[in-house]
């Protein structure tokens, strides 16, 4: 995982930086919460499903993703099937409200099967 003193030395600009620094925040209690979670438990679900395992590599392509961004191109369009017609800067924000409510929903899970969140120790 990317250190927050790491990821500013890589985003020199700070639009992306603005972004980068939640976004790190939120990889850091999502990373955590998984790796608290014991390997046997990572199939458990309040109801019949799985979890997928590309929580690393999803954080990895979105910091790439705000590394590319400058204050010269935040503002440029950007399309997608969730934000619709936005900016980089709007899409990136978007990702890191979008990643805050996942955790809120995946947070239950460690606490069903008697694990403290590392978030709320």
């Amino acid at each position: 995982m990317i250190s927050v003193f790491l990821l500013s030395l890589v985003l020199a600009d700070p639009t992306a930086d603005s972004v980068a620094r939640s976004f790190s925040m939120i990889e850091r209690q999502f990373v955590d919460l998984a790796d608290a979670m014991p390997e046997d438990k990572w199939t458990f679900a309040p109801k019949d499903g799985a979890e997928g395992k590309y929580l690393r590599e999803s954080f990895a392509y979105a910091t790439q993703v705000l590394a590319r961004m400058t204050s010269g191109n935040a503002l440029d369009p950007s399309d997608g099937p969730y934000g619709g017609h936005h900016t980089r800067l709007g899409v990136s924000t978007l990702a890191v409200w979008h990643a805050s409510d996942h955790y809120g929903q995946l947070v239950i899970y460690p606490r069903m099967n008697g694990i403290v969140p590392p978030a709320s120790r």
